[in-house]
Parts: C-alpha cells; structure tokens; sequence
C-alpha cells in the first residue's frame, strides 16, 4: 500500500506555521504568486493569494494551508495615517 498524501506531507500545526495566521511581514522577493517573506525574523516560503506581490511589500497572512502560508498585500501601513 502506498502511504496517503497526508502520511507524507508536513501539516501547517506539525511545522509550527499555524501560529502565524493573522501575523504581518515582509516580502523579501517577489511573489508571483510564490516567494519568500520574513514574519517575526522568521524566513517563510510564502503563496500570494491573487495578484502578484512585489519585493519588500507589507503583507499579512491570511491562512495556512497544509505546508502553504498564504499571503495578501498590505496596501496601507498601519504607521501611515490619513
């Protein structure tokens, strides 16, 4: 018997990427729509949910997905005010 794909794939709370979940970061390369971001001093592949994400972009996680850490632009930052 061959093992299912959940016996051989990492599960988001086994790899610890659960507790990111509506924590902000910062793109270190592009994402289109995968990429790489730091959240928490803590490098993350990350998967941009929709649109292309530039370099060094503000972004927030919206959710994991098994081993993917999904991602949205930020596109105001909380220090910049109106």
């Amino acid at each position: 018997d061959n093992p299912s794909a959940e016996d051989v794939t990492a599960t988001g709370a086994a790899s610890g990427l659960t507790e990111l979940v509506g924590k902000s970061g910062r793109t270190m390369t592009r994402c289109r729509p995968s990429g790489m971001a730091v959240i928490d001093g803590r490098r993350v592949d990350v998967v941009a949910d929709g649109t292309m994400i530039d370099a060094d972009r503000p972004v927030a996680i919206l959710r994991v997905e098994g081993n993917r850490v999904v991602v949205v632009e930020v596109l105001k930052e909380a220090s910049e005010s109106s």
